[in-house]
């Protein structure tokens, strides 16, 4: 469906809102491609721990980190699973640390219109749009229902927090500085996160049996498999694999049925890249703009378009 045409339907009620996802060209936004810790993992890593030799891979620099700091204590008292724990605490600091106020100007907060968004999945470890959106510095974590929760460890727990701020409800699938132990850096984390991604699948298929794209008790999997989907600043990389299985799920999910698959729209500075693909790709995204325009363009278009 064209872009501006399920802007309409949704104001109309015929169609399910957007769900957005963002990353850190968000926050690049802002700071006009400045590296920061909200813009750059390395900048974000080298200022946890300043001495680790980077590969650009931050799941494996990460675990670098841990190894190195584990073996570097003196004495060796503390196991690596404790080391990492410290060092996500780390992470959250520093993130809170950085100073965002003197850019809040520049922050493409129109988008969060909840006439058009009901739900935010964020990529990103802060809170910048809630604290911006509700002027609070401190949220609530909130968990949807699960089965039993009793039924879920910590870890598990973590992957379904998400705050309320302004009817929109911002979900946080890789952790949040609320809670830093929520974090999620690093191969093993990511690892244990698939085990999580099948039984969100399993839950899904109990939930939606007759189909509909409107979910009680909803989590993030459950919207990115059942709306349409916004994907703004965020290059979605092969790091993302709970997001990428998720996606993956869908796409098999409507298969036999694709015209009942809501459309995936994507920011990027290539558009000809995805006019080019088979709709019958896993990523078939469909550009927001058929134009090569920059981003900020894009940010600016997104704004207009959710500001009516």
């Amino acid at each position: 469906m064209n872009f501006t045409n399920l802007l309409a339907s949704i104001l109309k009620n015929k169609n399910p809102k957007f769900v957005v996802i963002i990353g850190s060209g968000f926050h690049s936004q802002a700071f006009d491609n400045e590296k920061t810790v909200l813009t750059n993992w390395e900048t974000l890593l080298k200022r946890v721990y300043p001495k680790v030799y980077l590969t650009h891979d931050y799941t494996i620099d990460f675990e670098t980190i841990v190894r190195s700091k584990t073996v570097n204590q003196r004495p060796r008292k503390k196991y690596a699973s404790l080391i990492e724990k410290e060092i996500l605490k780390k992470v959250a600091e520093e993130i809170l640390k950085e100073k965002y106020e003197k850019n809040i100007e520049n922050y493409p907060m129109k988008i969060f219109n909840a006439k058009y968004v009901s739900d935010v999945i964020s990529l990103n470890f802060d809170t910048v749009p809630e604290r911006v959106l509700s002027k609070k510095k401190k949220f609530k974590c909130l968990y949807p229902q699960f089965n039993s929760e009793k039924e879920l460890n910590e870890l598990e727990r973590n992957a379904l927090l998400y705050h309320k701020v302004e009817g929109i409800r911002f979900w946080h699938p890789h952790g949040t500085v609320e809670k830093p132990s929520s974090i999620l850096l690093g191969m093993r984390r990511y690892g244990q996160r698939i085990q999580m991604i099948e039984r969100l699948r399993k839950q899904y298929k109990s939930k939606s049996k007759d189909g509909s794209l409107e979910i009680e008790e909803s989590n993030w999997y459950d919207l990115l498999t059942t709306r349409p989907i916004i994907i703004c600043g965020a290059s979605l990389s092969n790091a993302e694999w709970d997001i990428w299985t998720a996606l993956v799920n869908r796409s098999r999910n409507y298969a036999r049925y694709p015209k009942n698959q809501q459309p995936i729209y994507i920011m990027t500075d290539n558009p000809g890249m995805y006019e080019a693909r088979n709709p019958d790709n896993v990523n078939y995204f469909i550009p927001i703009t058929s134009k090569k325009e920059s981003f900020a363009a894009q940010w600016k278009k997104l704004e207009e378009l959710f500001s009516k």
